[in-house]
């Protein structure tokens, strides 16, 4: 599957299997949004996504029971990347 350039969203994604996904979609040339429910974590897996230096990566804190916030996630991949193609 090519993932170059597709735009994904990952939520819970700062630690553990969300993040070993994120980081999986970075390393095939994805851009991805991760999210936490804290903003240090995700500042923290941004800078290790970063270093892959293959897609890019950001972040949004999202507590996912929320749905408001949910749609905020969605709305800042549309705003930062274009689009949504994966969600995970």
């Amino acid at each position: 599957m090519d993932l170059e350039n597709k735009r994904a969203i990952v939520t819970g994604s700062t630690k553990g299997i969300g993040f070993a996904v994120a980081q999986a979609l970075v390393r095939e040339g994805a851009n991805v949004v991760i999210s936490s429910r804290r903003q240090p974590n995700i500042e923290e897996a941004v800078g290790r996504l970063d270093q892959l230096a293959v897609g890019k990566a950001t972040g949004k804190q999202c507590d996912v029971r929320e749905a408001a916030q949910v749609r905020e996630l969605i709305t800042h991949c549309v705003d930062t990347l274009g689009g949504v193609d994966v969600l995970i």
